[in-house]
């Protein structure tokens, strides 16, 4: 009878063994998440005027003379900052951290870049030749349109500021274009994590 209790006391602590190293951590999960109590507001400032949500940039007034073959002309600073639903104040650290970029234009608004050509934005006067463009101050090149979140927490003017230096600018594939009207739009999305 001793031997058979032995046994059982074995294939007992065996089963008990394998049920603990089938149980033993192999790794972990972490959940994350942001709760935030509203979305931002795009807002302009310099040349942009304190609008909210539709920013308007007003270029200076340029001669014809001024343009070459396939040149931009009259660079003109203005800025892009994140604010509260109001625009009236600085949208909060955690909200602007759940930013995962901000679209202009983007693959969905093709009738708004020059097909061919996704760094300039069409000129929605009948007739006219001269494009615009937009730019991060700090970047020698245009934006690109047709891409996605080409502003992003990483290219603003601190990581966690909401702020982004920007740079309105005409274009002209021609030298001497005729006198015209420039008026180019786009959109934009903020998109969160």
């Amino acid at each position: 009878m001793k031997k058979l209790n032995l046994a059982l006391l074995a294939t007992t602590l065996c089963a008990a063994g394998a049920m603990t190293s089938a149980f033993a951590a192999d790794g972990t999960i972490t959940i994350n998440g942001r709760v935030i109590t509203s979305t931002c507001t795009l807002t302009g400032s310099g040349t942009a005027g304190a609008d909210t949500q539709n920013v308007v940039v007003t270029l200076p007034t340029v001669l014809n003379s001024a343009f070459t073959a396939n040149s931009a002309v009259q660079p003109t600073n203005f800025t892009l900052s994140l604010t509260n639903a109001a625009g009236s104040a600085a949208c909060d650290a955690v909200t602007i951290a759940g930013l995962k970029g901000i679209t202009l234009g983007g693959p969905t608004n093709s009738a708004q870049y020059v097909a061919g050509d996704t760094t300039r934005l069409v000129n929605t006067v009948s007739g006219s030749t001269v494009n615009t463009q937009l730019k991060l101050a700090s970047a020698t090149a245009p934006i690109d349109f047709a891409l996605t979140n080409q502003l992003t927490n990483s290219n603003a003017t601190t990581t966690t500021s909401g702020i982004w230096n920007m740079q309105a600018q005409y274009y002209s594939t021609t030298a001497t274009p005729a006198a015209q009207q420039v008026n180019s739009v786009v959109n934009y999305i903020l998109n969160y994590n």
